[in-house]
């Protein structure tokens, strides 16, 4: 097992075009965050002028043991930002 650390822009986690596929586990509780929590957090990266740090995320790359060549991270922690973050992209997609 390899186990690396780092700083990641949103761009690098989210690129566009053929990028990672992402699986929240069974395990991980559900997602609870609601409007008033997603206005929260746009309104923080917005007053944020340096960058906004949304915490650390933990991913555990998986292979399928029959076809290795269907592969995916895992989310280990870090799922409500992530979440969030895929969702604001999707609105801005539909818009």
């Amino acid at each position: 097992m390899q186990i690396g650390t780092g700083c990641k822009q949103v761009k690098e986690i989210f690129p566009i075009g053929d990028g990672p596929t992402y699986i929240v586990p069974n395990y991980q509780r559900p997602y609870t965050w609601e409007e008033s929590n997603i206005s929260d957090f746009l309104n923080d990266i917005n007053v944020e002028k340096e960058g906004y740090y949304i915490g650390n995320v933990l991913f555990i790359d998986k292979v399928d043991p029959i076809d290795t060549s269907i592969k995916w991270q895992e989310v280990v922690d870090g799922q409500h930002g992530l979440t969030s973050i895929a969702l604001i992209f999707m609105a801005i997609f539909k818009i």
